[in-house]
């Protein structure tokens, strides 16, 4: 706005802002505002999802990591069922003769391990991975074997045993991911 000061005649500037300043203003700092909000937004849902990607590693790997060390340590392996979703063995601090056999299997999408006491049937199933988790995949793929037998029925142990693990599954929270997992188990115990 400006006054004119008649005595001097010049042209004085009132001070302060005009209406399109005001709104031009407004408008950058809006759209600043706008993509920081947005910018917050995406870190912290990336952040969740990192989160439940590590929540889930950690979990398979604490699996894997159960079953490979318990297998590496037992003898007298067998599939306890024909699609291989399941294993049975002696733990390596029981006695050949001893009715303890431990056990993993998948069963309603989760990995177990049971124990069988000379019933034949086995109990206390111990869940290995959380609720939060679906286990699509479980196989075992036994290589080798405990005791292999010559044409006179002699006990030769010709080939440690070892074990090939598979696992593979998704988290059931969002945001999904999924894994496929394979370990290698050999015996560490050669003698029978």
């Amino acid at each position: 706005m400006l006054k004119i000061n008649k005595k001097k005649k010049y042209f004085k500037v009132a001070k302060g802002f005009t209406l399109v300043e005001l709104l031009i203003s407004i408008t950058v700092f809006t759209f600043v505002g706008i993509v920081a909000i947005a910018s917050l937004v995406a870190t912290q849902q990336l952040n969740s999802s990192l989160k439940a990607t590590r929540n889930l590693y950690d979990n398979m790997y604490f699996t894997m990591d159960e079953i490979t060390r318990s297998l590496k340590e037992g003898r007298q392996f067998q599939y306890e069922s024909p699609d291989k979703t399941s294993i049975s063995f002696i733990p390596y601090n029981e006695a050949i003769s001893s009715n303890l056999r431990i056990k993993y299997l998948l069963q309603n999408d989760t990995v177990y391990k049971s124990q069988e006491i000379s019933t034949g049937n086995y109990s206390n199933n111990q869940a290995l991975t959380n609720d939060k988790i679906k286990i699509n995949k479980l196989q075992f793929e036994l290589l080798g074997n405990d005791k292999i037998f010559d044409t006179n029925d002699n006990i030769n142990n010709l080939q440690q045993p070892s074990v090939k693990i598979m696992m593979a599954g998704e988290n059931k929270e969002k945001p999904s991911v999924k894994f496929n997992i394979e370990n290698f188990a050999t015996q560490r115990d050669t003698k029978q």
